[in-house]
């Protein structure tokens, strides 16, 4: 064989040898680039999931809180005590079935809010006591914040700003915590 030949048989196995390696890198980049093409999607569907369960909690959030406010209009007049008893226990439940749904709301702020609403809502007397600077419409007005705190999250826009009816009743909620602390430390130096 004479030299021309061995420089195409050379040159033949080197381009060879060249151009499979090309080609291994370049399905290998290929792989790579489908790889990341699909965390992105998985990503993608896992974070319009996550938004799916939230704007679900949040429906369900706005459910709970109507038959909340429903049940707490139907508050009984007069002094039957028996009816009385049943209507705090009805709204006990309401209110820690509200408990559970308020952790799956995604947003902090949002999901604080409305646990501050609600907390406040069980005490339902302490809100109209007008000793406390308590008011008829105080709760009125924490159903209607919470509504709408709740409706943003549906419609993916900000949190309003804190109504002053929940600025209201964590005041009312201080107060009356510290009028019983008060009382049950009399209470305690009496029998001491």
């Amino acid at each position: 064989m004479d030299a021309s030949a061995w420089v195409a048989a050379v040159s033949g196995l080197i381009g060879a040898g060249i151009g499979g390696i090309a080609s291994i890198k370049a399905a290998a980049y290929a792989q790579r680039g489908q790889i990341q093409a699909m965390q992105i999607q998985m990503q993608t569907g896992a974070d319009l999931r996550s938004r799916d369960k939230s704007e679900a909690a949040a429906d369900e959030a706005i459910r709970q809180l109507h038959v909340i406010k429903q049940h707490y209009w139907t508050h009984p007049r007069g002094d039957d005590q028996r009816s009385l008893s049943s209507w705090n226990e009805r709204l006990r439940k309401q209110i820690a079935q509200m408990g559970l749904i308020t952790p799956r709301l995604r947003d902090a702020k949002l999901r604080k809010r409305v646990e501050q609403i609600v907390e406040a809502l069980a005490y339902y007397r302490e809100l109209r006591d007008p000793s406390l600077d308590g008011y008829p419409s105080l709760a009125y007005e924490l159903f209607r914040h919470g509504l709408d705190c709740l409706g943003t999250a549906v419609r993916h826009e900000p949190l309003p700003d804190e109504h002053q009816a929940v600025r209201d009743a964590a005041s009312i909620i201080a107060e009356y915590n510290a009028r019983m602390e008060e009382e049950a430390r009399s209470y305690e130096e009496g029998y001491h």
